[in-house]
């Protein structure tokens, strides 16, 4: 089984805290593949999205860091994609080694929509014998690529890709995008919450979103006994940050995390975090 190094979990946090630190669904594939090409090198790094039409499937890319050719190809031989395939089965025609992907995924025991390598799938020869390989990859200098689903939907499947051309990835280059996944799930869904929060001006969120913060100023801040890692942690909250997230962005302990909030509590004469958000807005409204 692979072990992480105590720098491989000082990257693995570096990347987390910055995938998180993007609010903006639009910007956020770009962060993602920023952060995520820190600790997983790649020639290339591009986030897909994948949109089924009544005639056939199309694929077109979100964010990358270099520039791919061909996607046409891609569309026109998108069912020979071992990963596509699984995501959208029955939606496109079988994969040509359909039996052989079915059973390496069970002798391996991967999930069918998680975390996966092509070469888990298909052998060398099998994959190079393929239209998609010679008229899509190879031409991108492709030759090996790691691959995940990030949002499936009903009318949507968003996927990020890693490629190399001379190395294939290891098997802790796996495990830790496995580890990442969850978190870039969960950006995705804070993203989408903050873009709904600010499209509502009304929110205390929004106000605390939009700039007003600058206008709690530190004499205001020492007046209500709130330290600066108070109001940062205050500033998490408003947007929905869960204690074990605020504790990976701000690089503390989970039990710091509660600490402080018990001590904004306590100092605010609150008994959760909504009630301590509404009162830091009834100040701004003073200043």
């Amino acid at each position: 089984m692979e072990h992480l190094t105590q720098r491989d979990n000082k990257a693995l946090n570096d990347c987390i805290r910055k995938i998180y630190s993007d609010m903006g669904m639009q910007s956020l594939p770009n962060t993602i593949i920023s952060a995520v090409s820190k600790v997983i090198p790649s020639n290339t790094a591009a986030i897909h999205a994948i949109t089924p039409n009544k005639r056939k499937p199309v694929i077109s890319e979100v964010a990358g860091n270099a520039e791919i050719t061909a996607l046409d190809a891609f569309n026109g031989h998108i069912h020979e994609h071992p990963i596509v395939s699984l995501l959208l089965s029955g939606k496109v025609k079988p994969h040509p080694f359909r039996d052989d992907i079915e059973t390496r995924l069970l002798h391996k025991r991967l999930p069918p929509t998680g975390v996966t390598k092509i070469s888990d799938m298909l052998t060398n020869s099998q994959f190079r014998s393929l239209a998609l390989f010679n008229e899509f990859y190879r031409p991108n200098g492709i030759q090996y690529q790691l691959g995940m689903p990030l949002l499936l939907s009903k009318n949507l499947q968003t996927a990020l890709a890693l490629s190399r051309d001379k190395k294939d990835f290891s098997e802790k280059e796996l495990l830790i995008l496995n580890i990442i996944r969850p978190h870039i799930m969960q950006a995705y869904k804070n993203a989408e919450v903050i873009g709904r929060i600010r499209s509502d001006k009304t929110d205390i969120g929004s106000m605390l979103m939009d700039g007003k913060a600058k206008d709690l100023r530190p004499e205001t801040m020492k007046a209500m006994g709130i330290t600066l890692r108070e109001a940062e942690i205050l500033r998490w909250i408003s947007q929905g940050k869960t204690n074990a997230e605020i504790s990976i962005i701000l690089n503390i302990s989970l039990n710091t995390v509660k600490t402080h909030l018990q001590h904004i509590y306590e100092k605010l004469g609150v008994g959760n975090r909504t009630a301590a958000t509404r009162v830091i807005m009834e100040k701004f409204e003073d200043v």
